[in-house]
């Protein structure tokens, strides 16, 4: 059965996963995550995604990601090719927008993000 297609508009709020293939460990240390968070950066610079939130697993990482432009989708595309170990597949959950995200009660184990085009500069 074909993986039904993502929702996808602008200003919308996602909860984004992604494993490692074979869910192996893709982050090692702390230097692998500051690498990874820079090419985070990166995607945001490019699609003026903004990240409320994050979590980086051994294996697998979360975000919580608005999109302005509604490009969900090519910005994933983009992170999922920049040469880490990935499955090839991500998981996103629409949460909505900035207003429902505040309403929702993020654990300890979540950064709280900061990451948009604006900070990618700096």
């Amino acid at each position: 059965m074909p993986r039904q297609l993502r929702v996808q508009y602008p200003g919308a709020m996602y909860h984004v996963m992604s494993r490692g293939d074979r869910r192996e460990d893709i982050f090692l240390d702390d230097v692998d995550r500051q690498d990874f968070l820079k090419t985070l950066a990166e995607v945001c610079q490019k699609t003026d995604w903004q990240v409320h939130a994050y979590c980086l697993m051994s294996n697998h990482y979360h975000l919580v990601v608005e999109t302005p432009n509604g490009n969900l989708v090519p910005g994933m595309a983009w992170l999922q090719s920049t040469g880490y170990e990935w499955t090839g597949c991500w998981a996103s959950t629409v949460w909505g927008t900035i207003r429902r995200l505040r309403a929702r009660n993020l654990n300890g184990a979540w950064r709280r993000g900061g990451l948009s085009r604006a900070t990618s500069r700096r």
